[in-house]
């Protein structure tokens, strides 16, 4: 060892002069090695110490290869004397912790037979890992024993026996030692194996409190502190216990009772509220005979009264019903049922669609969801909108302009959508176009707030592709780029069944070159809508070689529907039929400005007064 360890010599030594014997950089900081020092490395679960060295901040110190190593944020020059200066608080602290620490353990092997097989010390907490099992009581009586230690004030003995002389000694250790070892006793407590650093007189630990214990993993894990940590932690459950009996107008010593009383008060009230609430629920529930499916909403309760509830609606409504209790921030706990049914398949989708788990028998299911109010209404509205309109729902990923039109124009015509954006806040930005569309048709008379309403309801907006599995359509709008646009197709491929078409809203990239890497390219096809999509009906539909002749159809038909003009082309070309034609018109424009020919509004005034008119 280069480095002579002071903090051995005298563990209660603050201040010590040692020459630097080598000093290397580290990272943006640096390591010096001394002489000699009173830092204690880290090691043998203690933390390190602390301090200065020539005023400059010491934050680590550790022993390497037989080296005491300090790290500093200055290097200071080989030969260099230097003063150090310890954290003599932060080292009283650690070896009040460290000397607490094997009286305990000490006691608890004597005791109980039990090992400590786990030490961990920091700056806040302490805890030891035992081999065995202890319950609170046992550990009082632990702490009782171990405080009586302290008080008696006996010197802690250290030092380096011969081997043969600590064959003959009885001492703790985690594992077999050979070579120097150094033992550490505490009369009548305890005697180790430990390089730490700790109190001369037990007396100057002060106090012990053991505050906490916990199963870990075959044994326990128990929480102690002491000396000023002790004192910190039982100052800081008297003023706790004292605004306990302010609250409960009990004296101190008599608060455990007081809060029992309470909590039995407590009891009683919670019971009788639970019997009125449960009266008022079956009276409720009485009122949806003969309703048919039912979706109700009700404040956060005890699952067993929800499921009572929910079992009276059903037995009774004639149809599905589904409680939902909770809240938006919380969440939604849930039963589904319907009587002499099967809900299997609806709460498989409820699942997937509202990010939710839960099942049960076929006619009965309970679970959770994680979603707001709004969206499971919207779910629900369009379940009956699809049952009564017998339209599928169509999914439209993409909120920008396209999407959200696209998605208006669908609303409009009584399909149900699902619109997917990364995150519902972008789909909500996606609502909101949806409903400055409308706001325009209603301005120029081609929409009634009433129908704005109605078609609002057919929205569902999601950030889950899962949401996504149980449209017949999916109109796909995302940004003009390969990857992009790929990435969109895997991600619904492994969601939605093979028979789901895929439309693409692609203006220029080549149908074929989509569907390469798709596994089902049957079904997709490129549906390029004019824009606005809501005034223009042109759909250039594009099929790719592996499109199947049954999705072309079933799509044309879907696009019909909407009263879309469908164009389908034999082949794709780039820019497809209506951007070859206009971009051509567009050049020749150019072309008669750039020789002379018009000028632009003279080339408008012929297009306006001419063809423009058909």
């Amino acid at each position: 060892m280069r480095t002579k360890q002071l903090y051995y010599e005298d563990a209660y030594q603050k201040e010590f002069t040692a020459k630097v014997l080598d000093c290397r950089a580290s990272g943006q900081e640096y390591e010096v090695c001394l002489d000699a020092t009173c830092f204690y490395p880290e090691g043998g679960g203690q933390p390190c110490d602390r301090g200065t060295l020539n005023g400059i901040p010491v934050t680590d110190v550790q022993e390497m290869d037989g080296e005491i190593w300090h790290r500093i944020p200055e290097a200071l020059s080989e030969g260099t004397e230097v003063t150090g200066i310890l954290d003599w608080e932060r080292r009283f602290d650690l070896m009040q912790q460290h000397s607490g620490e094997h009286i305990v353990s000490g006691l608890i092997h004597e005791k109980y037979q039990y090992e400590n097989v786990g030490f961990h010390l920091t700056e806040t907490v302490m805890t030891i890992d035992l081999s065995g099992s202890l319950t609170m009581p046992q550990l009082r009586e632990i702490e009782q024993l171990a405080n009586a230690r302290v008080w008696a004030n006996t010197r802690t003995e250290i030092w380096v026996p011969t081997e043969e002389e600590r064959a003959a000694i009885p001492y703790r250790s985690k594992k077999a030692l050979s070579g120097e070892v150094r033992l550490v006793r505490f009369p009548g407590s305890d005697c180790c194996a430990c390089c730490g650093t700790h109190v001369r007189q037990t007396g100057e630990i002060g106090l012990i409190r053991l505050t906490g214990c916990q199963k870990h993993k075959d044994g326990v894990r128990v929480e102690l502190c002491c000396g000023a940590r002790a004192l910190a932690y039982d100052v800081a459950s008297a003023e706790q216990n004292h605004r306990i009996s302010v609250a409960l107008s009990a004296p101190e010593l008599e608060t455990a009772e007081a809060v029992a009383h309470l909590q039995e008060e407590c009891g009683s009230l919670r019971g009788k509220l639970s019997a009125e609430r449960e009266k008022i629920l079956m009276e409720k529930a009485a009122s949806f005979a003969g309703a048919g499916d039912t979706v109700l909403f009700e404040e956060e309760m005890h699952p067993d009264l929800l499921r009572k509830y929910a079992v009276a609606v059903m037995e009774i409504c004639g149809g599905r019903c589904a409680v939902f209790a909770g809240e938006d921030e919380s969440g939604y706990k849930y039963c589904i049922g319907e009587k002499d049914g099967d809900v299997r398949e609806l709460v498989k989708e409820v699942n997937a669609a509202l990010d939710g788990r839960g099942g049960g028998k076929p006619f009965f299911a309970q679970g959770s969801v994680s979603v707001v109010r709004a969206q499971i209404e919207a779910f629900f509205d369009q379940k009956e909108r699809a049952k009564t309109a017998d339209l599928p729902p169509v999914g439209v990923v993409g909120v920008g302009q396209i999407g959200a039109d696209m998605a208006a124009l669908l609303l409009a015509y009584g399909y149900p959508v699902v619109m997917y954006a990364r995150s519902l806040e972008k789909a909500e930005k996606g609502r909101d176009s949806i409903c400055r569309d409308y706001e325009d048709l209603i301005r120029f008379g081609k929409m009634s707030e009433k129908r704005k309403e109605q078609a609002l309801t057919g929205l569902q907006l999601t950030d889950r592709y899962e949401s996504l599995s149980g449209c017949a359509f999916i109109i796909e709008a995302v940004v003009e780029r390969l990857e992009v646009k790929r990435e969109v197709y895997d991600r619904l491929e492994a969601v939605c069944p093979p028979d789901t078409i895929i439309l693409s809203e692609t203006s220029g990239i080549p149908a074929d070159t989509l569907a390469e890497k798709m596994k089902h390219p049957e079904r997709f096809m490129v549906a390029h809508s004019w824009n606005p999509p809501l005034v223009i009906p042109l759909v250039e539909a594009v099929r790719a070689q592996a499109t199947s002749e049954e999705t072309v159809n079933r799509a044309v038909a879907f696009l019909e529907s909407l009263d879309r003009e469908v164009v389908v082309l034999r082949k794709s070309v780039p820019g497809f039929i209506g951007n070859r034609i206009q971009h051509s018109m567009f050049r020749e424009a150019l072309s008669l400005i750039e020789n002379g020919v018009a000028t632009p509004e003279e080339i408008d005034r012929a297009v306006y007064f001419s063809f423009g008119q058909r």
